[in-house]
């Protein structure tokens, strides 16, 4: 099975497929925000607090999933974005980074655009494109994304797409051998 990673600090968002393209769980996992008037030394803390708790909620999905291969999207980063949301994403990443060591799985980098250009036949599209060819092609999403409010679903389907796109990776075509 394919674990699909969306990384984020505040949501995250995570999809679990067969190598042949069934999703068989996704959701986002939210943690609370750091709170601006705090330290830095506190904000540290809270977001060495907030790794855990991603962690922890990630290995309830592992107990139930042999996870074969993990995908994650790549980040692109606006250069608008401020540096701590590019900070808590590569923590998210080195987090994600050392899980895959503790399973002994690889990881598959899918950019945004691998992504879409997988789904939609192009590199370029909007979220909602990106959603509803999701929907066609992966049986339960509409079900999976139904739990979650609609400001969060983004993160599963981000998540979705990257596994869907690892797929057709050289690393799944050679585990499903």
């Amino acid at each position: 099975m394919i674990l699909g990673i969306d990384p984020g600090m505040a949501s995250l968002g995570y999809s679990v497929l067969t190598l042949d393209g069934e999703l068989v769980n996704a959701g986002v996992i939210r943690t609370e925000k750091i709170n601006k008037k705090q330290k830095n030394f506190h904000a540290v803390s809270s977001d060495v607090e907030r790794l855990r708790y991603i962690l922890r909620a990630l290995k309830r999905v592992l107990a139930d999933h042999e996870i074969k291969l993990m995908a994650i999207e790549m980040p692109s980063f606006h250069p608008k974005f401020a540096k701590q949301v590019v900070r808590q994403i590569s923590l998210v990443w080195g987090a994600m980074v050392g899980l895959s060591e503790e399973i002994r799985c690889p990881i598959v980098q899918v950019s945004p655009q691998e992504a879409r250009k997988n789904l939609l036949g192009k590199s370029q599209g909007s979220k909602e494109d990106l959603q509803k060819a999701l929907c066609g092609k992966l049986k339960h999403a509409s079900y999976f994304a139904e739990k979650f409010p609609a400001t969060q679903r983004e993160h599963l389907f981000d998540a979705c797409a990257v596994a869907f796109a690892a797929i057709n990776s050289e690393m799944a075509m050679v585990l499903a051998r």
